[in-house]
């Protein structure tokens, strides 16, 4: 999928899914050490990334309304979410990347 498809995709359909585990949000680490985090347009991608990803183990996907990604998973500190990974697969060895002001720049343009 090319990532202006996928920003349609999130756009028209107001949510992004991102994986879980109990309470704890599924990251990863990206080029530098930052933290990533995979985010799908569609909850059959996230499963897809989880049924193909055999280290992560009872994690769920979970839909996150965009204005409620924004604001409170990238605009916190806390989070600390530098880059997003998008649409993951588990299978490829390169995936797109955004750092998290591209991906803000993509979406509220």
């Amino acid at each position: 999928m090319n990532e202006s498809k996928f920003f349609d995709e999130i756009t028209s359909t107001g949510h992004v899914w991102v994986a879980m585990k109990n309470s704890s949000v599924v990251s990863l680490t990206g080029h530098n050490g930052e933290v990533a985090l995979p985010i799908w347009q569609s909850i059959e991608n996230a499963q897809e990334y989880l049924s193909n990803i055999s280290t992560i183990n009872a994690c769920q996907p979970v839909e996150v309304p965009l204005e409620v990604f924004k604001v409170s998973w990238l605009s916190e500190a806390s989070m600390g979410i530098d880059e997003l990974i998008i649409n993951p697969n588990g299978l490829k060895a390169k995936d797109l990347v955004f750092t998290k002001e591209e991906f803000i720049n993509n979406v509220w343009h």
